[in-house]
């Protein structure tokens, strides 16, 4: 939704930290490779599943709060694509967002938000099929 506000590199950076993220906590499950390919797929990018790069550098990419905001939305989406948003998924977002100079307070409202989202969704998902 708010991807497209970002610029060609902050979205190949993204995909960077995605990457990170979906292997935080060991495996990567087919939720987060559907969320990894869907991603590249609508934004013509392709990825190294086994590329590591240094997050500091990655992270300096983004240099404006919305693209700092729109990053840990769209990994804490990343993270609970498979049901569950683990202690070592949260972790990598926490150092994540302090490369990013974000905010913690604001990292705690951004999970809220995704959080929220998530609900949502799921009520809906129930209401359409009772």
């Amino acid at each position: 939704m708010f991807v497209n506000e970002l610029s060609h590199e902050e979205k190949v950076c993204m995909v960077r930290l995605f990457t990170f993220i979906a292997r935080a906590d060991g495996q990567i499950a087919s939720q987060e490779w559907e969320f990894l390919n869907s991603f590249a797929q609508e934004h013509g990018l392709t990825y190294d599943i086994h590329e590591v790069m240094p997050l500091s550098i990655v992270c300096a990419s983004f240099t404006t709060l919305k693209s700092k905001v729109i990053v840990v939305q769209k990994m804490i989406e990343l993270a609970m694509s498979d049901g569950h948003y683990d202690d070592a998924e949260r972790k990598q977002i926490v150092e994540i967002s302090e490369l990013l100079n974000l905010p913690h307070e604001k990292l705690i409202e951004i999970e809220s938000w995704c959080i929220e989202g998530q609900r949502w969704q799921e009520r809906g998902v129930t209401m359409l099929s009772a």
